[in-house]
């Protein structure tokens, strides 16, 4: 909401006028208040302070101050071991461990982001009680984003765009009642995708993983894609692009069975079909699992590519 940024803010119900324009969601709850906490290398739950006040939400030091907490360097590690592999599945330069781990330890944005993530979904595997401070830096993290400007260096190198991605799956996790609305949020971080692809690897990572989301929902709730992927060239020249032009193709088949595009579709149909027949890689291992055959290859993204067909 632009009046927490302290931008100015017209109040039009269900969104006010700038955020309409500028795509961000409208956070129209009451302003959680901010209250600065004396950092220490003690653990956050033994900090004196009144955690269960209504509206507490901490406020985020420097990264660096913050990961001499055991707990949220704990919290940073479980990240990096456990969760950041699920985002570069089909990043061969592993993105969301590689750069969002370094850029974390400086960007208040992404370490809110990451630190979220990473205390809801331990908070749901033994450690309830890191579900104070998921929600803690959850806030916070929304806080810095609505306060970001469409010209900010964080929209236009990714960093944005990959905390949102990491926010949505905050949501997902948190059961929160409309879990798809950083989705919506992140469409207006998106880079263009009218024929070119960024070049930028970490803008990209961000892009795959913001369509791959898209296309979950669309399937999910039977509707098109908010994205528009156009005619995307894509260069093959890397084991990981073969399961992105996938994700392409299913993204444009989707959209134009939405649209009831009979033309496209044949053609569509046609470039799958090409793309499974000269994919560079194959299983080298199958067997009958059970309910699931086993297929084992050599690369992550390989077998990725083959569950998108």
């Amino acid at each position: 909401m632009p009046k927490i940024a302290n931008k100015n803010c017209d109040e039009t119900l269900p969104t006010c006028g700038r955020c309409e324009r500028s795509g961000r969601w409208c956070d129209r709850t009451i302003p959680l208040k901010i209250r600065a906490v004396q950092r220490s290398t003690r653990s956050h739950d033994q900090k004196d302070v009144d955690e269960t006040e209504p509206g507490f939400a901490i406020a985020v030091g420097e990264p660096s101050v913050e990961l001499q907490s055991e707990e949220i360097a704990q919290c940073f590690e479980h990240y990096l071991r456990v969760l950041s592999p699920w985002y570069d599945l089909n990043d061969l330069d592993n993105n969301f461990r590689r750069v969002v781990g370094k850029r974390a330890l400086w960007n208040s944005l992404l370490f809110s982001a990451v630190i979220a993530f990473a205390a809801i979904h331990q908070s749901k595997t033994g450690r309830a009680a890191l579900k104070t401070l998921a929600e803690s830096y959850h806030t916070c993290c929304l806080r810095l984003l609505i306060g970001l400007d469409e010209a900010d260096a964080a929209i236009v190198n990714g960093t944005a765009l990959a905390a949102t991605c990491l926010l949505r799956s905050y949501e997902i996790l948190a059961e929160e009642e409309d879990p798809n609305r950083h989705l919506y949020g992140a469409f207006s971080l998106m880079p263009p995708l009218s024929s070119t692809i960024p070049r930028d690897p970490f803008l990209r990572a961000g892009l795959w993983n913001y369509l791959r989301e898209d296309i979950t929902f669309s399937l999910i709730n039977e509707c098109p894609l908010k994205v528009d992927v156009g005619q995307v060239d894509l260069d093959l020249g890397r084991d990981d692009d073969h399961a992105n032009q996938i994700t392409l193709l299913l993204a444009s088949l989707i959209n134009a069975e939405s649209a009831d595009s009979g033309g496209p579709l044949g053609e569509l149909r046609m470039a799958i079909e090409h793309w499974r027949s000269h994919l560079p890689f194959q299983a080298y291992h199958e067997s009958d699992g059970g309910t699931f055959p086993r297929i084992q290859m050599v690369q992550e993204c390989h077998g990725k590519s083959t569950t998108l067909i």
